[in-house]
């Protein structure tokens, strides 16, 4: 058996003819080697390619979750604000239910978000948002408003004689229900609420009345009392001037006295009361204006 192998290279021209002794054993070894680089060769471009492929897919998927991350942005906020405004218009329909002394069903419950998942993950917000309340609400709203239109055009004497509007132009400077009385310190209960003005600010009826008192009155001052329809009366103290006698029927909009700071008072304001059948309620129930105008 041989053991070289002889090589012979001959060139083009008429030059010298060379051969090369190779012994077997050394051509396999370079084959071998010549296998492994190139192997090796073949695993680094295909690893470089693999790499790069995976960096092109890893950009494209952060873009994309860039994009997903805005338009879920914009997504939330749309649904705030329509929560919003469906909470708003909830609270309009629920005071013009008791404007009109009607009983509409209307679910005073407020939409929001919650749920574990959408404190640990904020860009899965929307999947937390109570989109079926608020479609429910909003249906629910709708059927009100049109039950609440049927009545209004029933109703309309009524609606003239039910306060429904602020009657002054002024600031709250106190609400109704429990206070800290202003002249003792102690806890009392505040039966209407007061609207700070200038002294001299004209008060207007919020609604159509007959005056039945006026006067003077040791804790309110100058009080005017209007009676309405339904067994509802409004009360305004601390007057300035009384502008109306006992007896006189005044449309909404009329003006009745000016504000002042007559009786227990610590300024110029108007103490306002809406009461039915005696008994105080809280007036911003009855108003349906959220600007004081007329």
């Amino acid at each position: 058996m041989h053991n070289r192998y002889i090589v012979t290279i001959l060139p083009d021209d008429s030059g010298s003819v060379y051969k090369y002794s190779i012994r077997r054993q050394h051509l396999r070894f370079a084959i071998g080697a010549a296998c492994v680089v190139f192997g090796f060769v073949a695993f680094l471009l295909v690893h470089f390619f693999m790499s790069t492929n995976q960096e092109m897919k890893l950009t494209r998927i952060e873009k994309e979750l860039q994009v997903l991350k805005e338009v879920n942005g914009k997504y939330q906020q749309n649904a705030e604000q329509l929560e919003e405004r469906l909470n708003f218009f909830s609270d309009k329909a629920r005071k013009l239910a008791t404007y009109v002394g009607a009983d509409v069903p209307l679910d005073d419950g407020k939409i929001g978000i919650g749920g574990a998942d959408y404190l640990n993950n904020r860009y899965a917000a929307y999947l937390n948002k109570d989109l079926d309340g608020m479609e429910r609400k909003a249906g629910q709203l709708f059927e009100g408003f049109t039950a609440l239109e049927t009545i209004y055009q029933d109703r309309n004497d009524i609606l003239r004689n039910t306060p429904s509007i602020w009657p002054v132009k002024g600031f709250f400077t106190d609400r109704f229900g429990y206070r800290k009385d202003p002249f003792t310190g102690l806890r009392d209960f505040h039966p209407g609420i007061d609207i700070s003005a200038r002294r001299g600010t004209p008060i207007f009826a919020p609604g159509d009345g007959i005056v039945t008192s006026t006067g003077k009155n040791s804790g309110y001052g100058n009080t005017v009392v209007l009676s309405h329809l339904n067994n509802i009366q409004s009360r305004y103290g601390h007057l300035q001037e009384i502008l109306v006698k006992k007896g006189q029927k005044v449309k909404r909009g009329d003006v009745i006295g000016t504000v002042g700071n007559t009786g227990r008072s610590t300024g110029p304001h108007l103490h306002f009361e809406i009461l039915v059948s005696a008994k105080a309620v809280d007036p911003s129930d009855y108003i349906i204006s959220e600007i004081m105008h007329f």
